[in-house]
Parts: structure tokens; sequence; C-alpha cells
């Protein structure tokens, strides 16, 4: 239970930093670098935050700044990292970059911002109970849960 508590929190927060497209067939964040990682972010936010092209200048080099950080991480861990000494460092990155880009965004783009990333936080917590193959409060697929029913399962009623 703490290990999945930990991953979900890890997985979270690496997302929080990585674009939240879908990425092409056959690939996915591991496969992006950087670069693009931080383009996808960018291009993200002016489109939800409707940055000016100054702001998305200066969006751009925080992104790739902290796209590169993370990778850096990772690396460092090469899989096998301690999960929590990993996800502190994660939140300390995330806090010092949402500093950085509450200097950039006006106040009422930062409050978009926030709201629309703890928004995607959840979907990505449930995306995960979804792939570990549990709904909050029951057993997987279990009716009333989301998700629930997996696979034509009619949770024992005929």
């Amino acid at each position: 239970m703490k290990f999945k508590a930990l991953f979900t929190c890890l997985l979270i927060v690496v997302a929080v930093i990585a674009s939240n497209a879908q990425p092409p067939q056959g690939g996915g964040f591991g496969q992006m670098d950087p670069e693009q990682m931080a383009k996808s972010q960018t291009d993200r936010m002016a489109e939800d935050l409707k940055l000016d092209d100054k702001q998305k200048t200066e969006v751009q080099a925080i992104n790739l700044k902290y796209s590169k950080k993370m990778g850096e991480i990772f690396q460092g861990a090469g899989g096998q990292g301690n999960f929590e000494d990993m996800r502190k460092k994660m939140d300390e990155m995330n806090t010092e970059k949402n500093a950085e880009l509450k200097k950039v965004f006006t106040a009422e783009q930062y409050t978009k911002y926030e709201a629309l990333e703890k928004q995607r936080q959840e979907e990505r917590r449930q995306r995960m109970q979804q792939r570990q193959g549990g709904a909050p409060g029951g057993a997987p697929g279990a009716p009333g849960a989301p998700g629930g029913q997996r696979g034509g399962q009619r949770g024992g009623q005929r």
C-alpha cells in the first residue's frame, strides 16, 4: 500500500513536469528528449493560458531547464533508485519551477495554471489506479467504481 501511494505520487510529479498530450503510438515520455518535452509543455501552456510571445519564450526556457533536471534525476536513479529520495527531489524541483512560472504569468494565468495542474493530477491518479487494476475503495473492476465492471464482468449478477 505504501509503495502504491509512493509510486502514484512519483508519477504525478513526473506527469506535472511532463506534457499531458498523448504520445504517438509506440512512443512515450521515456522516448521524448528534454527539448521535445519542453516544447510540448510550452505549447500546451501557451494554448491553455493564452501566453504572449514574450511569456512563451520565458516559459519554454523554464520548461527546458526542468525537463533536463528531471532527466538527470531519472538517469541518476537508473530505475533502481530510492523512490522516496526521487519523489523528494522532484517535489523540490516542481516547487522551484512553479515559483519561476509564477514570475512569468499574470495572477489570473497562474491561478488557471494551478487549477489545470490539479485537474491533470487527478486524471493521472485515476488512470494509474485503473492501470494497477484497483479502484478507490473497492476491488478491481468493482461495480460502482470508476471504470468498474471491466472486460465484460457482470459483478456476479446474471
